[in-house]
């Protein structure tokens, strides 16, 4: 089960470093955040509604509910022209102050608690098995998700990599050239949503936002460029996983608080060893 876990735990953390480079460059790191916390109403009412809390019913009240929030933090900047933090917190803390009205009042109908909506526990990850059809080999679900949704991401990012490219560094020349900056920012917010929303019932909000965020934090300080960028943000979300994985399985401690801790010190690390060789360079550089 171990080996699932780390292998469901290298796949997210693909998927939301990836996703999450977007929203670094674009200055809205904290989407995720807001994100993770806007879908419990959605979670509610899918249960209201449906009487179940399959999988599928639950996402899909959550997509919904990540969308309206992307749909509102837009609205607030473009429309009411407040800042992206403003618009971002009032938005998220709104939706989710909906949620946990609809906990409390149905909290007799409604088998939820707010806090495992939002922690989610990735070394429970490899439990829920299902076979594959043909085979008696039973896999977990989670690996099945996290794989598609990598593909997905991989997919999306290549396809609009150029007009993500141009709307992250250059979106008045894009608007010049007929690219929807509107549209692509929609679309950047919406896969954060999708694999946030996807990623977060098996590994926590909280492993889901330090995925998203860390690893292209950490390859900004060593980029010029978006291509590398990338690739370098994958490597640290790999790296930082791993480890912080081995860390837990070592100190028998949590495998996501290990993981959002090492990816921390990663980034700790490469801005000390930048900052140390810019340094150095500026003293070369002086005269004497």
């Amino acid at each position: 089960m171990n080996t699932w876990v780390l292998i469901n735990a290298l796949l997210i953390s693909l998927s939301c470093s990836l996703a999450g480079a977007f929203l670094v460059l674009r200055h809205r790191a904290m989407l995720t955040d807001a994100i993770s916390h806007a879908v419990l109403p959605g979670l509610v009412l899918a249960f209201l509604i449906s009487g179940t809390r399959n999988t599928p019913t639950m996402l899909a009240g959550a997509f919904v509910f990540g969308f309206i929030c992307i749909f509102l933090v837009e609205f607030f900047r473009n429309r009411v022209r407040i800042t992206d933090d403003a618009s971002i917190g009032i938005a998220f803390t709104t939706l989710f102050a909906v949620g946990i009205i609809l906990v409390t009042r149905y909290a007799d109908q409604v088998d939820l608690d707010q806090e495992c909506v939002l922690h989610g526990e990735i070394t429970f990850s490899a439990l829920k098995r299902m076979v594959l059809p043909g085979t008696n080999w039973a896999i977990p679900v989670t690996f099945i998700s996290s794989f598609v949704m990598l593909i997905v991401v991989v997919a999306l990012i290549g396809l609009g990599y150029h007009s993500l490219k141009l709307t992250s560094f250059n979106p008045e020349y894009a608007t010049s050239i007929g690219v929807s900056v509107v549209i692509w920012h929609y679309l950047a917010g919406g896969l954060a949503s999708m694999v946030t929303i996807v990623s977060f019932e098996a590994v926590g909000a909280i492993l889901v936002i330090a995925l998203m965020v860390i690893p292209a934090a950490t390859a900004w300080q060593v980029s010029t460029r978006l291509r590398p960028m990338l690739f370098k943000t994958a490597a640290f979300a790999l790296s930082g996983s791993f480890i912080g994985y081995w860390i837990a399985i070592r100190l028998n401690v949590s495998i996501a608080g290990s993981i959002a801790f090492f990816l921390g010190i990663q980034f700790a690390i490469v801005v000390l060893i930048v900052k140390a060789l810019q340094l150095n360079h500026f003293k070369m550089k002086s005269p004497n």
